[in-house]
């Protein structure tokens, strides 16, 4: 027989929940460093790494001679004040930092370092 129109239908059944997803694997944690590696960060500078920070300042003061000291600056440290000094020793910390995250972002090449620090400042400058 059809069903009657005039009779109430049945609830549906509530659907089931999803089933939870299995957590990944958890990612295999790189061994620390120890104090003689040298990383590329500050204070853990091979001979190698130190003589690519001399190099890349002495690169820099024409390069960045187009810019206006405001221009100059980036991650809320001024490349322009203190003036960047003609060696490594004499950096503030703060622009040793900045200038050794170009340098590890391109393998310690202090050539396609200063192309991409100039690169950045010069887009900062263009974008605000």
């Amino acid at each position: 027989l059809p069903p009657r129109l005039d009779t109430p239908h049945l609830p549906r059944p509530s659907p089931l929940p999803p089933l939870p997803r299995p957590a990944p694997p958890p990612l295999p944690r790189p061994a620390p460093a120890m104090s003689s590696d040298p990383d590329g960060r500050l204070g853990t500078l091979a001979p190698s790494q130190s003589s690519a920070l001399a190099a890349l300042l002495a690169l820099l003061p024409p390069r960045l001679a187009p810019f206006a000291p405001a221009d100059l600056v980036l991650w809320h440290v001024s490349l322009a004040d203190p003036p960047l000094a003609s060696e490594p020793a004499a950096l503030s910390d703060v622009q040793a930092v900045v200038l050794l995250k170009f340098l590890r972002a391109r393998e310690f090449d202090a050539e396609r370092a200063a192309e991409m620090l100039v690169g950045c400042l010069g887009w900062r400058r263009g974008f605000g």
